[in-house]
Order: C-alpha cells, then sequence, then structure tokens
C-alpha cells in the first residue's frame, strides 16, 4: 500500500548508466518529479524512492512513497532488476495475495530472488516470464508502473475491480517540445506535475461534459479536468498509446441457470478472507454489525484461530448512525478483541483537508465517516479487512428492486404524474422512467436542475448524456454499479479516506474467484424472490446467527441535511462561507444564483437538498484547490 508517480518523456536519449546519478537525465528536471512526489507524500510515511533510467527512445523517473505492510526490509520501491541493457523498474500500490503462489511457479521456472517475501518481486519476475500475460494471473488490488528498458517500454496495470486508482495525462515539455506521460497514484499529483511542466496544457481545462457528469452523479469515470484520466479497471496500457488501454481478462456474462449455491459462496469468500490475512504489521476488521463485514470477520476469525482477531467501530456522533451497539454484539459473538473507537469527527475541516487532497469533487458524503473509521482504526492497525464490495455483486440495494419495476413497467410509470410522488423514492423512479432508466436512480441531480446550474456550459442533451447512461446502459443494475459507481465513488472514496491516515483496507469481497462467480450468477439467484443479497446471507447463516443476518441495512451516512442546518462541526458556515462567496466556483461556470436558491431552500426547511449542497461544496473546495 504505498502511493506511486512517474513521468515518461519521450525526447533524445542519454547513455543509460548502470546505476543512474540523480541527475543524469536533466530533461525531466527533479522540480517535475518532486511535484508528483509532494502531492503522494502522505500515502506513504515509511519509506520513499526515486528511480531515472533511459532507452533509445524514452527517458523514466519514477517516484514513490510506501506504507510498509510485507516484507518490511526488503520491499523498498521503486524496486529495481539491474541488468545490462534490460534493467526492469517497477513502482507499485497496492498488494498481490496470490504473492507467493506466483514465486513458486517462477521459481520453476528459473527465477532467482533477492527478497524473502516482497509481493512487489513476483512483479518483475512475472514481467520477465509472461509479459503482458502476467496481469490476469494476479490476485490482488493494485495499480503498477513497470519499466522496460529493453523495449523502450512504460506499461501502467490496474486490479479488475479499481480498489487501487491509478490516474493519467499528457503534456509536452516546453524546452524540447517533446511530449510526456504523467501517471500517479492521485489525480491532484498528476494536475501538479501536469501545472508545473506545461502550464498551458490543455488537459489542465474544464471539460463541461464530464463537469456535468460529476454534478449528476457527485463521481466521475474521470476527472473533471479535460486531459486527467483514469485508467478504468481490469486494463492495462502501453505509455506509448495511452488513449487505447486494453483488457487483460473477459468480462464475466450473467449464466441463465444458477451455478452457486450458499456452500460455495461461502467456500469462495473463506478462501478470500485467508488469502488477505498475511501482513507484517498488525491487521483487524473493520466490524459495523451488517451482514458483509460481519461475515468478513467471522471466516477472519475462524481463520487465524488461537491468534485471535481485532475489530474496529466507530461510534459516531449521530445516535440515528451509531452502529456500535450491534457491532459489539457481533464481536461478543465471534470472540473478537473489539475496539469501539470515537471518531471525533469535524465534518467541516476534514472536507476541506480531504477534497483538495484527492484532487477530485467527490460528492459522497460518506466520505466523512470512512476517514473517521480509519483514523481512528490507524491507532492499532495498518491493515483492515472490509465487507466493500457485497452490495454490488450480490444485490444489496433497494434501488436494485426499482430497477426491476422500470424493466417491467417503465412505460406505466412515465406516465405517472410527478404531483402524486408524495416520497422522493418515488419522484425518482418516475423520472428515471421517463429518462435514462436505472442510472438516473443514482442522480443527485436532475437533468432539469443540472440544466439550470449549467446552462451557460451545455444544451440538454448534453446533460443527459452525461449522466452515464452511455457508460452501458444497457447492462442489469449490478453489473451497471459495479464498472461505474464501485471504482468511480465507493473504492475512491475508501481509497482516498484510508490512504489520508495511512492505512491498508483490504476488501475480500472483490477476490477474483468471489468477483467473477458473482458477476456470473443470475440475479434471481443473488436475489431470490427480490429479496436483498439472499444468497450471501444464506451463505453467511453457516457462520452467524440470523439476528445478525436478518437486522435491516442502516447504511454508512451522515445526515448532512441536518448538520448543515445546525451547523454541526462548523458544516453549515462552511457551505454558507463558500457558496455566498464572490466566486464559489472559478472557472466552472456554474450559475451561483440558482445554487443560491437551493441553499435557501434546504436551509428553510422548504427541501431536503443536504446531499446535493454537500457536492456543491466538494465542487467549490475542489475549484479552489486548482491552480
Amino acid at each position: 500500500m504505498c502511493g506511486l508517480g512517474g513521468i515518461l518523456l519521450l525526447a533524445p536519449p542519454r547513455p543509460a548508466q548502470p546505476h543512474p546519478a540523480p541527475h543524469a537525465h536533466p530533461d525531466i528536471p527533479d522540480a517535475w518529479v518532486d511535484a508528483l512526489d509532494t502531492a503522494i507524500t502522505h500515502r506513504g510515511p515509511d519509506g520513499m524512492g526515486r528511480f531515472r533510467g533511459a532507452s533509445a527512445s524514452a527517458q523514466i523517473a519514477l517516484a514513490h512513497r510506501r506504507l510498509s505492510i510485507i516484507d518490511l526490509q526488503g520491499g523498498g520501491q521503486p524496486m529495481v532488476d539491474w541488468r545490462p541493457n534490460s534493467t526492469i523498474a517497477v513502482a507499485f500500490n497496492g498488494c498481490i495475495y496470490n504473492h507467493r503462489d506466483l514465486r513458486r511457479e517462477l521459481v520453476a521456472l528459473g527465477a532467482e530472488f533477492a527478497t524473502d517475501h516482497s509481493d512487489t518481486e513476483a512483479l518483475i519476475h512475472g514481467w520477465r516470464a509472461w509479459g503482458d500475460g502476467l496481469w490476469a494471473r494476479l490476485d490482488g488490488m493494485f495499480a503498477v508502473a513497470l519499466w522496460d528498458e529493453r523495449a523502450g517500454r512504460l506499461v501502467l496495470a490496474r486490479d479488475p475491480a479499481g480498489e487501487k486508482p491509478l490516474w493519467w495525462a499528457r503534456a509536452v515539455a516546453p524546452a524540447t517540445g517533446s511530449p510526456a506521460l504523467v501517471f500517479a497514484s492521485s489525480a491532484r499529483a498528476v494536475e501538479r506535475a501536469v501545472r508545473r511542466i506545461d502550464p498551458g496544457s490543455p488537459a489542465l481545462a474544464v471539460d463541461p461534459h464530464r463537469l456535468a457528469g460529476w454534478l449528476a452523479l457527485g463521481f466521475g469515470p474521470d476527472s473533471p479536468l479535460a486531459g486527467i484520466n483514469a485508467l478504468p479497471p481490469g486494463t492495462f496500457l502501453d505509455a506509448a498509446a495511452p488513449s487505447h488501454p486494453r483488457p487483460y481478462a473477459p468480462r464475466p456474462q450473467r449464466a441463465d441457470r444458477p451455478r452457486l449455491s450458499p456452500n460455495r459462496v461461502l467456500d469462495l469468500i473463506s478462501s478470500a478472507v485467508a488469502s488477505r490475512l498475511e501482513a507484517d504489521v498488525p491487521l483487524g476488521c473493520f466490524l459495523s454489525g451488517g451482514v458483509d463485514s460481519s461475515l468478513v470477520a467471522a471466516l477472519a476469525r475462524r481463520t487465524l484461530g488461537e491468534r485471535g482477531l481485532d475489530t474496529f467501530c466507530v461510534r459516531m456522533p449521530d445516535p440515528r448512525l451509531d452502529e456500535s451497539a450491534y457491532a459489539q454484539a457481533v464481536a461478543h459473538h465471534l470472540g473478537t478483541r473489539h475496539h469501539t473507537l470515537d471518531c471525533l469527527a469535524s465534518p467541516a475541516d476534514d472536507l476541506a483537508r480531504l477534497i483538495p487532497q484527492i484532487g477530485l469533487p467527490l460528492g459522497d458524503s460518506s466520505l466523512l465517516p470512512t476517514f473517521w473509521v480509519s483514523r481512528a482504526a490507524s491507532q492499532f492497525a495498518t491493515v483492515c479487512l472490509s465487507g466493500d464490495g457485497g452490495d454490488e455483486l450480490f444485490g444489496g440495494y433497494d434501488r436494485y428492486l426499482a430497477a426491476r419495476w422500470l424493466r417491467r413497467a417503465s412505460d406505466l410509470i412515465a406516465t405517472w404524474p410527478l404531483e402524486l410522488a408524495l416520497h422522493p423514492r418515488l419522484d425518482r423512479l418516475i423520472r428515471a422512467a421517463r429518462g435514462a432508466g436505472y442510472p438516473d436512480l443514482l442522480r443527485l441531480f436532475s437533468p432539469e436542475l443540472a440544466g439550470v446550474l449549467l446552462s451557460a456550459a451545455l444544451d440538454p442533451q448534453s446533460l443527459r448524456r452525461s449522466a452515464g447512461d452511455d457508460l452501458d446502459p444497457d447492462a442489469d443494475p449490478l453489473t451497471f454499479d459495479f464498472r461505474t459507481y464501485l471504482p468511480g465513488d465507493l473504492l475512491l472514496k475508501v481509497d482516498s479516506a484510508s490512504m489520508s491516515v495511512p492505512i491498508e483496507v483490504r476488501a475480500p469481497l472483490l477476490a477474483n474467484g468471489v468477483r467473477e462467480a458473482a458477476l456470473a450468477e443470475p440475479l434471481r439467484s443473488l436475489m431470490p424472490r427480490g429479496r436483498r443479497k439472499g444468497l450471501l446471507r444464506a451463505a453467511a447463516r453457516r457462520v452467524l446467527p440470523g439476528a445478525i443476518i436478518d437486522r435491516r441495512k442502516q447504511g454508512f451516512a451522515i445526515p448532512v441535511g441536518a448538520w448543515l442546518r445546525t451547523d454541526f462541526g462548523g458544516l453549515r458556515t462552511l457551505a454558507v462561507d463558500l457558496l455566498r462567496s464572490a466566486d464559489p466556483w472559478p472557472g466552472l461556470g456554474i450559475n451561483r444564483v440558482a445554487a443560491g436558491v437551493i441553499l435557501d431552500e434546504h436551509m428553510t426547511g422548504r427541501s431536503d437538498h443536504g446531499q446535493r449542497l454537500y457536492a456543491l461544496v466538494a465542487l467549490s473546495l475542489w475549484a479552489h484547490s486548482m491552480g
């Protein structure tokens, strides 16, 4: 678990050296690399390193910040396998859970390992043995930058679920006009480096279509800046053609008939949990008392046996959100060493810190409680297991049931008058039937409201297209969320919140075997008789009592609407100061008057715009952090 960054410059090369001095390749100035390094420093307090190299066609600089988890002595990065004219260098963020299996296979092929048990070194020898075939062999969360000197090739790769972020952008070196590729673990780092290399780069301009997508959903597949892009999950790219990432494994397709039994699901998850318990630092498990985290904790506790397991739950400041009593009951049943921690919530200060650090206007308010639980748990553990991915893979949201109504009776629902929609969820269902279907159920801002806010920037058709319905709208809702909402929002939130502390969060439910099986299972099997997570609950009953399995889902949210009205933690003050300022969103073209109406309606209680205002505040903090 770390932070990485780098710059590839296609320029006249310098003579390669066995061990390049820090200034051996001055066409990539230290200041450019410093801009990357500074923005990822918080991700790795335990070590830092840099690498410079060159081939006949390119120069490369890598920077790395390390949070030490596996092979504390031998796992420093960038890790370099020095060989004459055939050097391989790797900067890597994440964890390869099957690295010991890969090591045994590679040793049998003749590889000689220098480290005791570093998962990073498995990437180097795996590349020498299998080339681009390496990525499909990995079970893990990862963002990898690998430099192959002989081929003069930089390859970037990202894990199939998108647990680890990897951003890139193009720039042009001003002195030579040479093209450069900038990449890093955070959008902030890429933006800072591009701004240092080429302040007038088109990559730094706001793309109104991307901005509309962020406004509509509170997240997006790429940055609102025109040229800062996320490498899609489950793909790798050659830096010589970054606009054409290639998938390294086929996407599962829903089968016609059920394949999974509860026992098979339990076996898959048990194996995934066991593989994610390796660490040379203290390890624990987040425990909310819900079925996902309780199942992961139960299987971890069973695997660890006499070693025992530490579990963590945060006591939330609002009783409506506090699940600590449920978590305590689960921990007592499992026999874990349980820690109920105070979250020390400061919403305004924490948000003002996190959004600029991420470099994205993430509009999901659960970023804050995720940060609070990560910060509290970091007192006791450096690695924590979580239940992330259970809802998206096994059908845990009410909106999946609403999607069934849309598929069956969309034309009829579209005729219902909005005046009869006395509940916000019914209003959203009618609007979705009239609009893009399922993607509209995720919207924060309706096309009409988004149109008012961005009236100067976009036409109505562009606003509709930006809602996300162009991202495979025909996919079933679970698959749609796995490909969009999970990497674009939830996993980005978890990575950003946990790495700001930093701790490593591992999600066994996203393991290759679990993920592939769940994405291929028919929806009627995952949600039998329309029951959310019916198959997963049936599996969990093998190890947990019914009182835990059947408890109603509470969700990991904050009452942001109420906190805005009461000024809890300074949230109202922050919102009013930003949204009433002379230029709340510099350079974005958002209608300040229309946003003021939304603010007034919420503060006077005429409407509940809590999540929308949170998103507008995040957008404002991000806009002010640019430049």
